[in-house]
């Protein structure tokens, strides 16, 4: 209509620390037409910005769009009309009671149906992608065990590269250089939280930490763009609906943490989860909503000659077992459809007998490299893929990146620029970029920081010499004075620093006539005895810029 309109764009995000954003336009609308007669009555001055009540839009979005018709009811308008249902609309309507979902209510690229035949129908003329997943840290004992499954295999597919892996990469023990390494390697860098403590209970709230910080801390810990973090698997493959509803919500491409147990040789391809997921029978159900445009790599089970299963990651057995079973239900999905086969692997696994557990893989792999339009590739390549089948043919047209079998120098991960070692109380690891404050997942907060009666304590007087003069060498007196009227017999002292990472921050030795506490973070407090020395280890990284360090003191009449 014709007047000033204002248009309210807002990005909102739950409150957990994150920033909102909005930003409002105004325009003004006239009409196309010219009035018939000029207007009897005087124009009145338009508001310079009508009043606007934005609101919080939907977690997913219409699967249709609305029509112009205010009235006109549609898929995703929160009320399950008369002429929808749990088949057609489950965002109004729930999910039906076991999987549902037609192509007629799921259209491509934005949604797919789980299915067990390839999009094009004839599978002879598809690719058959096979993927190797990595669960867990990269630390210097389980690093080059893993690459060198890559690294030295002589086993090739259809466009000449070598094995292309996955690594859903939990932060904790961590080492970010290994990381940045197998992403310039050219593999593929997903999620599997922080701590790995995560399960069908765990909150949003939770989980959203535990993802979203986790993309933070690599991203930045090992230089790789955030974009290129598109996956996540979930720690023991327990999952539930909060978990996905952050992952759609934080703009990741798929989730690869729901198995199944195939019963017949059809199995399935990726999906989206519009219409739910395909669970294992014998669980309870972990997702009773739906999740628009979310993709699922599912991980069939290992199954035996009578299908029944026998793992969905780790194989167990000897090297022959072990061979055997991937083998057979390679050739399950080579046979039967061609679905892609994943070999979902953890570190440990291979570590427990590396040298059996490393022929049996080579062995494997050469296996399925023997067999024509096998293609290896990582899990985000096989979604990208799914969203725009193509039959081998036309995928061998199109250019293909395969992964290098050089590892890159340490002394080149960083530019030229030498390598940051970061230490912090019980664990360390190396990184391009600077050291954070904190090991990642254990900064300090309002849960971890305790509080003290205040009639049991007083400010005493904290001083320090040449405190902007640091040059990484210098060593710092600190004088504590207590300016109360009784003695204390307990102190602890809180250190504050600029430009320089407290965690790592010097040899520091404290003497002590009194009993005390030496406080940097939650899991680094020393105790500090009458007539004692201590020292604590680390060295402060020289800047550009000057140093400095201030602290407080707090004396107790009688130890808290």
């Amino acid at each position: 209509t014709e007047g000033t309109h204002s248009l309210v764009v807002l990005l909102h995000t739950e409150p957990y620390g994150f920033p909102e954003y909005a930003q409002a336009l105004s325009f003004t609308a006239t009409s196309t037409q010219a009035p018939t007669k000029a207007p009897t009555k005087a124009p009145t001055k338009a508001p310079t910005q009508p009043p606007v009540t934005p609101t919080i839009p939907p977690h997913v979005a219409p699967t249709v769009p609305p029509k112009a018709e205010e009235s006109r009811s549609y898929c995703g308008d929160g009320d399950c009309s008369a002429d929808e249902s749990c088949a057609s609309c489950p965002l109004d309507c729930g999910l039906c009671s076991s999987y549902t979902c037609s192509p007629q209510h799921c259209a491509s690229p934005a949604c797919r149906c789980a299915a067990t035949t390839h999009p094009l129908g004839s599978a002879a003329a598809t690719p058959q992608f096979v993927t190797i997943t990595w669960d867990d840290a990269q630390t210097p004992t389980t690093f080059s065990a893993m690459m060198d499954v890559a690294r030295t295999t002589s086993a090739r597919d259809a466009f000449g590269c070598r094995p292309k892996m996955t690594f859903f990469t939990q932060t904790n023990d961590n080492q970010y250089q290994f990381t940045k390494q197998l992403y310039l390697e050219g593999h593929e860098v997903a999620l599997h939280s922080v701590h790995h403590n995560t399960g069908p209970h765990t909150t949003k709230s939770e989980w959203e930490r535990e993802i979203v910080k986790a993309r933070e801390y690599i991203a930045r810990l090992s230089g790789i763009p955030e974009a290129a973090i598109t996956g996540f698997r979930a720690p023991d493959l327990k999952y539930n609906d909060a978990m996905l509803e952050v992952l759609a919500e934080r703009g990741f491409a798929y989730d690869s943490s729901v198995p199944y147990e195939p019963t017949a040789p059809e199995l399935l391809f990726p999906y989206t989860l519009d219409f739910g997921a395909v669970e294992q029978h014998w669980r309870q159900r972990g997702i009773i909503a739906p999740h628009a445009g979310l993709w699922e790599v599912p991980l069939p089970a290992l199954v035996d000659g009578a299908f029944a299963a026998v793992t969905v990651q780790d194989p167990p057995g000897s090297r022959a077992e072990i061979v055997e079973l991937l083998k057979s239900n390679f050739d399950l999905h080579y046979e039967h459809g061609r679905a892609p086969f994943v070999i979902g692997l953890t570190a440990s696994w291979l570590l427990q007998d590396e040298a059996q557990r490393r022929a049996a893989l080579e062995e494997v792999l050469q296996y399925v490299a023997g067999k024509s339009g096998v293609v290896f590739a990582s899990m985000a390549e096989l979604v990208d893929y799914m969203k725009a089948p193509v039959s081998l043919e036309q995928l061998q047209q199109a250019p293909r990146q395969c992964v290098s079998a050089t590892p890159t120098p340490v002394e080149a991960l960083c530019g030229g620029q030498t390598i940051n070692t970061c230490y912090y109380s019980s664990r360390n690891f190396q990184t391009c970029e600077q050291c954070p404050d904190y090991y990642p997942g254990e900064e300090p907060s309002s849960s971890t920081i305790g509080t003290i009666a205040p009639e049991n304590q007083w400010q005493g007087l904290f001083s320090t010499a040449n405190e902007q003069r640091w040059d990484g060498g210098f060593c710092m007196s600190v004088t504590i004075g207590n300016k109360g009227m009784r003695p204390a017999s307990f102190f602890e002292i809180t250190f504050t620093t600029k430009n320089c990472q407290l965690t790592t921050l010097w040899g520091l030795k404290i003497k002590s006539t009194a009993q005390g506490k030496y406080t940097v973070i939650p899991d680094r407090n020393v105790l500090i005895k009458p007539n004692k020395e201590y020292s604590l280890g680390g060295i402060c990284a020289k800047t550009s810029q000057k140093y400095s360090i201030s602290g407080t003191v707090v004396l107790y009449a009688d130890a808290p």
